[in-house]
């Protein structure tokens, strides 16, 4: 600095890092530079402020003082040299340069970026994606403190949510807000337990309601049973009620070709002891009725006992055909043996009796 408290030339050449022989065209381009590099728009994080007035300051100092020192220059090799390093032109090409762009005095710096469209392009390209950042940036962290309140108010009020959105707390608040959110924790805990107990008491509820439920139907089907066959033991030996059969022809591929009814809606009740005759023409239904009672046949509707034993009961099927029995009206359709001993003896042996006894 001067005794004014300018800066000198060297001291600009210095800070642009020119030497003191220095073109104006290389004064430009290094003023240029060093603006943006040290600019505060491109430095938003960095205080730059300090550097880009002293670059300012050593423009104007330059294009304002354009002499060129001529002492304490070296030679070395045909090259001159100055104490901050080589010169890049000599003092003959530097008068050319001063001649060729004219002498400027008092000259304004240079606006920044005003060098190319693709610098400030670039510098506008990033401008907005760090403003684009920092609005998602923005965005994440409302949408986190959003959710987090909701979850709060969700879970424990909202007066405990604009509690916990505070800040600013003391320590004394955050101790006594870590041993509230431990109490809230084991009263979620309990409570969780607590309806876990309540959900398993329902359970068993429910299971048990079922197991009576089905006990009592098994009751309700034991006394029915107990019923009917109170019933069927009052009843007699054959007992028929709403009895309907009906013969189904078909053809030879199964379809069903007429249906006739030879038994419709009988009811018949025959006590043991009882000679019963069932009369009618040919056809009507006598020898369908009578091969019910001994299952030969099943009923369409309706239902026929033997002896308290229901025909449709394939287990007391057995016992329906050794009580009831039947003789054929035509003996080519049951006699079995050559003489009346075998043909008699057949039907002891099916029942399993010895052949001695027979």
């Amino acid at each position: 600095m001067d005794k004014y408290g300018n800066m000198t030339r060297r001291e600009a050449c210095y800070f642009l890092g020119i030497s003191e022989s220095a073109s104006d065209e290389q004064i430009k381009r290094a003023y240029r530079y060093k603006a943006k590099l040290y600019h505060p728009d491109a430095n938003p994080n960095t205080d730059t402020k300090e550097y880009y007035i002293r670059a300012q300051k050593a423009y104007e100092c330059l294009m304002r003082h354009q002499e060129i020192p001529s002492q304490n220059q070296k030679h070395y090799g045909g090259m001159p040299y100055s104490s901050y390093g080589y010169q890049e032109k000599t003092t003959t090409n530097a008068n050319a340069n001063r001649e060729q762009y004219g002498a400027q005095s008092n000259v304004r710096p240079a606006k920044v970026y005003s060098s190319t469209a693709a610098a400030r392009a670039n510098y506008q390209r990033q401008k907005a994606k760090e403003k684009e950042l920092e609005k998602l940036q923005k965005w994440d962290e409302e949408q986190r403190t959003n959710k987090k309140r909701q979850q709060q108010t969700q879970l424990y009020g909202t007066k405990y949510a604009e509690y916990m959105s505070d800040f600013g707390k003391s320590k004394e608040e955050e101790v006594l807000e870590k041993i509230r959110a431990i109490w809230l924790a084991e009263t979620i805990k309990r409570q969780i337990d607590l309806d876990r107990e309540h959900k398993e008491a329902l359970q068993r509820r429910k299971l048990y309601r079922a197991f009576m439920q089905q006990k009592i139907k098994e009751e309700e089907k034991k006394k029915k049973s107990v019923q009917i066959e109170n019933q069927v033991a009052n009843m007699g030996i054959i007992k028929v009620r709403d009895l309907i059969y009906e013969y189904i022809r078909r053809d030879e591929e199964g379809n069903v070709e007429g249906i006739t009814t030879a038994v419709d809606d009988v009811d018949l009740d025959i006590k043991q002891g009882e000679f019963v005759a069932i009369l009618g023409h040919n056809g009507s239904g006598k020898s369908t009725l009578a091969k019910h009672m001994n299952a030969i046949l099943y009923p369409t509707e309706g239902t026929v006992w033997v002896d308290g034993k229901d025909t449709q009961d394939e287990e007391a099927l057995w016992d329906i055909r050794q009580t009831a029995g039947m003789v054929f009206q035509n003996p080519d359709n049951q006699i079995i043996g050559q003489v009346v001993e075998e043909d008699v003896g057949f039907g002891p042996e099916n029942m399993g009796v010895p052949t001695k006894e027979i």
